[in-house]
């Protein structure tokens, strides 16, 4: 084993072992990383592991992630060791942020870890303002997403089938699925804890060598992010200058054999949600569809999600249906908005690509009680090059012209959307309740009028 290093950028380098790649480090992310000689990288190009802090709430802003100012200096290279600093700022300098990194290789098993200590220093009087995230820490300093958790393809074999969460007390699993679910908030870890995707062949885990930490993983693409809690109540907190946060962390990987007790002492994290979210469905949603039960490859079935406030109670009623036992009910206590929403269709979910010029007529069977307000249909939607996607300003409405209000019985809602060019990247299907009441929705039917 020969370890050594090249500086390519000022926040770009390659690691090498005998003149072969082992991991990149690009614009102070690493990608490319193997963690055996001669094996796959298990941290691609597509998600790159970021060394920097950053929050998760709109991370992409620049004062959110301490990413800006980025430059990598080689520390040092031994034939089994090459240590590299990273450092960078956020927009406005405020907050400063130093990760080294430390590649070891061990000639006898062949395999690299990858030992990383992370500092964050707010410097500047304006502090740094973090925002609450009820799901996981806020102060995030890693977030590990390995290649081939998830791909839109559907020839393309889907990696890893869950995580592990092992302690000195405890084995637990994390199913992969798409559900925004209590198994995957707020998973407190400790010193020496350890965070796994298994089952391949060689499996990724990470080592906390900090202690509170707090870790959450995503519901669309299984990716963890690990994290300190600062917002103790649901408000913003501004950290003041001095602020000094330390963190560290250790990747490396097993084999399959490495894994048998764990796979085999494993319990699944409760998770109540999985009986009571349905499932968008291609077709008429009647919303007798959920996870509870459903076994075998679960990375394209996504469930419907809901938008309102924490006066808005979102239920899948089971007693109660147009042409059966079950739909989905909002009743709201406030004069606010709220809805059911399908987010996930379209060729970025693993869905067919929408078709240019094509119309979209969504209806619903919809059903009021005491509702001040009004109960309606909506269809929203991104066209190519019309800014990001994460911004819902960005989108396009269509809404019913028809919508129920009071007492009403079981009725017929439909909008129809004209031509659509360029052809959409998102659609939304939206059913929307405003006002105070009570308001039920089935049978929902979204079809491509070409």
């Amino acid at each position: 084993m020969n370890l050594s290093a090249k500086q390519t950028g000022p926040a770009d380098l390659i690691v090498f072992d005998d003149g072969e790649p082992i991991a990149e480090i690009r614009q102070l992310t690493l990608a490319f990383a193997r963690f055996r000689r001669g094996g796959r990288s298990l941290i691609g190009n597509v998600v790159p592991l970021p060394l920097y802090w950053m929050q998760y709430a709109n991370h992409q802003d620049p004062e959110r992630n301490a990413g800006t100012a980025a430059h990598v200096t080689l520390v040092s290279t031994k034939p089994e060791e090459v240590v590299v600093e990273c450092t960078g700022t956020t927009g406005s300098g405020a907050c400063r942020s130093t990760y080294v990194l430390a590649i070891h290789g061990d000639q006898r098993s062949g395999g690299y870890s990858y030992v990383i200590d992370a500092r964050l220093d707010v410097v500047s009087g304006q502090g740094w303002r973090v925002t609450p995230n009820p799901t996981q820490g806020e102060a995030e300093f890693a977030n590990l997403w390995p290649e081939g958790t998830f791909s839109p393809e559907r020839n393309e074999r889907k990696r890893y089938q869950a995580c592990y969460l092992v302690t000195p007390t405890r084995t637990e699993r994390i199913l992969h699925h798409h559900l925004e679910s209590s198994d995957k908030h707020n998973i407190p870890m400790q010193r020496g804890d350890r965070f796994l995707w298994l089952q391949e062949d060689e499996n990724p885990c990470l080592t906390v060598r900090s202690e509170a930490v707090t870790a959450g993983v995503c519901a669309y693409m299984w990716d963890t992010h690990f994290a300190y809690k600062i917002c103790g109540e649901v408000k913003d907190v501004l950290l003041p200058a001095g602020t000094h946060l330390e963190a560290g962390y250790e990747l490396a990987s097993l084999a399959a054999s490495e894994t048998a007790e764990i796979l085999a002492g494993a319990l699944d994290r409760p998770a109540p949600e999985l009986a009571t979210t349905p499932l968008y469905v291609k077709g008429i949603n009647r919303f007798s569809e959920t996870l509870q039960g459903v076994e075998g490859d679960l990375r394209f079935l996504w469930p419907w999600e809901t938008e309102g406030t924490a006066a808005s109670t979102f239920t899948l009623d089971q007693a109660c249906g147009f042409d059966d036992s079950t739909s989905v009910r909002i009743h709201s206590e406030s004069a606010d908005r709220a809805c059911w929403k399908a987010t996930t269709l379209g060729p970025a979910f693993g869905d067919i690509p929408f078709v240019d010029g094509s119309r979209y007529a969504l209806t619903a069977l919809v059903k009021t009680a005491q509702l001040d307000g009004r109960a309606m249909l909506a269809i929203r939607l991104h066209r190519k090059n019309n800014g990001s996607v994460f911004d819902i300003h960005n989108y396009e409405v269509f809404t019913s012209m028809h919508s129920l209000q009071g007492a009403s019985p079981w009725s017929k809602l439909e909008v129809i959307t004209p031509p659509i060019t360029p052809a959409p990247d998102r659609l939304h299907i939206l059913l929307i309740q405003e006002g105070k009441g009570t308001t039920w929705f089935d049978n929902v039917l979204l079809e491509v009028l070409l």
